[in-house]
């Protein structure tokens, strides 16, 4: 679907995407948004991420994670208890040779290649069940802090390489780290959801956002997820204008809410509209309120009401993928 499109990106290109789409991901999760679609955006830039180096993620992320945690070679994870030393008190090198004899068996044995992603997810909460303690006990802001230094040290690979003073074993480590720490968070989160299903569901029709099997979009064509776009803001303005031939005895403040939406349009900033949105927001909750209660007395309560519903309906839409 992507490879074509995908060729001529450079790697600071497809890291910025994948940056954005993870913070965007921390987002989602924190105001229980559409985190789902934010899950497999992040993974897939991360996936073109890997292809572009060459680095088979399925090998990367099994190399780094044979089925046990890579420091004190257990699972569950004992690091805690042998302060990320291998327990049995190995040799570094023991260790080493011990984790590679683990990713051998399972690549020997057809084992690796027939694991689908969902076996990943398990897996990597299966070597580390207290990720999911800790989430419960302080939300996802541990997850999202240890994604980020890992992307970090991602970049630092990634450009090693480009200057030849790095090789790609260590970018593929710190890409299955990436990848890890956002499968530990799908399974701790969506644990009743295959990955797998998730993926497909999601590109069923092809790009999301150009609808085609082999993907036209040109750079930099991704949907506005941060802002309201002027569409959006004409679309509010339009059903603003509409409502008050229902509000007569509200008219003159639509009127003033329908200036605000303009000027944000004019303005043409993320702040502008923003103020102009929240503002409107207000006054139409407010409305439906005192709609609701019966604390107004209106003609066409039902039609107001449903015109009130489909505005706020797409206001909330709008609101749920601001950035604060």
């Amino acid at each position: 679907m992507y490879g074509e499109s995908n060729i001529n990106k450079n790697p600071d290109y497809i890291y910025s995407f994948l940056v954005r789409k993870v913070s965007f991901l921390s987002r989602a999760i924190l105001r229980e948004g559409e985190y789902e679609k934010s899950f497999i955006q992040s993974l897939s830039w991360l996936f073109t991420l890997a292809s572009k180096f060459d680095i088979n993620l399925n090998e990367a992320f099994y190399k780094k994670f044979p089925d046990s945690c890579p420091y004190c070679l257990k699972s569950p994870c004992e690091c805690v208890q042998t302060h990320k030393q291998p327990a049995g008190n190995l040799a570094a090198y023991a260790a080493r040779h011990e984790l590679n004899e683990k990713f051998l068996s399972l690549q020997n044995n057809n084992t690796l290649s027939r694991r689908a992603i969902d076996k990943a997810v398990i897996n990597i909460n299966d070597i580390y069940p207290s990720n999911g303690a800790v989430w419960k006990i302080f939300g996802s802001f541990y997850h999202f802090s240890r994604i980020f230094e890992e992307l970090g040290e991602t970049q630092e690979a990634y450009s090693a390489v480009i200057k030849n003073s790095g090789n790609v074993s260590n970018l593929a480590e710190e890409i299955a780290d990436v990848a890890a720490w956002i499968f530990s968070a799908w399974g701790i989160k969506c644990q009743k959801r295959s990955l797998g299903d998730a993926f497909k569901d999601y590109y069923l029709d092809g790009c999301p956002v150009c609808k085609k099997n082999v993907c036209e979009c040109d750079s930099y064509s991704a949907r506005s997820e941060s802002m309201a776009t002027e569409k959006d803001l004409e679309q509010i303005k339009k059903q603003l204008n509409e409502l008050s031939l229902l509000l007569d005895d509200k008219s003159a403040e639509i009127s003033e809410l329908v200036k605000s939406i303009e000027d944000a349009m004019q303005a043409n900033t993320t702040l502008d509209a923003k103020r102009a949105v929240t503002q409107t927001d207000g006054f139409l909750k407010k409305t439906q309120s005192a709609i609701e209660s019966g604390t107004t007395t209106v003609e066409n309560t039902a039609k107001i009401a449903t015109a009130l519903t489909t505005i706020i309906a797409f206001i909330d839409k709008i609101k749920d993928g601001w950035l604060n």
